[in-house]
């Protein structure tokens, strides 16, 4: 497994997988997330940093036998977002809904379909909200 995935109590050992291409997105649910980050007080065009209490993540291959797989990060399970850090602070303005993952961001080609705890992410919500994986983004494993 890859050093930002953490074994959780309980998880249970896994192989790692190589996709050929994964493609991640955030469907269906990234109204759970902006709905959440609302709430912590974060608006348009602020920038900072969070912690998620949980994220689902699911993999499926787009057509069977392709080698292309859809790697889905799902915010159905966050419960609370804990901000991290100062913000920028922005215009102030209507949090955007919709909720795009940064391209080359996350480094997950072995990041197994389970769920995650305690993920810590940066945000920027200018325009859509775009999540992005840090240097200290850890993926802690329930078992799956």
């Amino acid at each position: 497994m890859l050093d930002h995935i953490k074994s959780g109590a309980g998880a249970q050992a896994a192989s790692t997988t190589t996709y050929s291409k994964l493609i991640l997105h955030t469907a269906p649910q990234p109204w759970q997330l902006a709905r959440l980050m609302k709430n912590a007080g974060i608006k348009h065009g602020d920038k900072g940093k969070f912690k998620l209490t949980k994220v689902l993540v699911e993999i499926e291959e787009t057509v069977e036998g392709s080698g292309e797989f859809v790697n889905t990060m799902r915010f159905c399970f966050v419960k609370t977002i804990t901000l991290i850090g100062k913000k920028i602070t922005g215009d102030g303005g209507t949090l955007p809904e919709e909720v795009k993952l940064k391209d080359g961001a996350f480094k997950l080609k072995e990041l197994l379909p389970c769920g995650y705890y305690n993920v810590n992410l940066g945000y920027d919500s200018n325009g859509s909200i775009l999540i992005n994986q840090l240097k200290s983004t850890n993926f802690e494993i329930e078992a799956c």
